[in-house]
């Protein structure tokens, strides 16, 4: 597997790579983010996680504030290759004002990062329309 290929988006994502504050079972660990939506976004740990797992995140997106957002693990992938874990988070209980931050952030996406999107996921043509 070389590429994490990305599918059945439900929302619009943006990639964002940023450190990411991760308390889980008393345990708080710097992370790293690799793209945000409005529902969650998707991180590669250096610790593992079960799935279901409930923890605590806290961030800073770009132009806007540090957020801090309780999260539950939905899915692991694992690339082969770079022998990397990357973990979907779902966030829970996002109140309209972080909603909207979020939504503001994604929303704000330029064409570059689109082409840099496709590129890096192996994404069809289409998908960066």
């Amino acid at each position: 597997m070389g590429k994490i290929v990305l599918g059945n988006k439900r929302r619009p994502r943006r990639l964002l790579s940023a450190p990411l504050g991760c308390l889980a079972l008393g345990e708080y660990t710097m992370e790293s983010t690799v793209e945000i939506g409005e529902g969650g976004l998707m991180m590669k740990p250096l610790r593992r996680f079960a799935n279901g797992s409930r923890i605590l995140l806290n961030f800073y997106i770009p132009g806007g504030e540090i957020l801090v957002v309780p999260a539950n693990i939905v899915w692991c992938r694992t690339n082969e290759e770079e022998r990397i874990n990357y973990y979907g988070v779902e966030f829970r209980e996002l109140d309209f004002a972080l909603n909207r931050i979020l939504r503001t952030y994604i929303a704000a996406k330029s064409q570059d990062e689109l082409m840099r999107e496709k590129d890096k996921f192996n994404l069809p043509e289409e998908a960066t329309a």
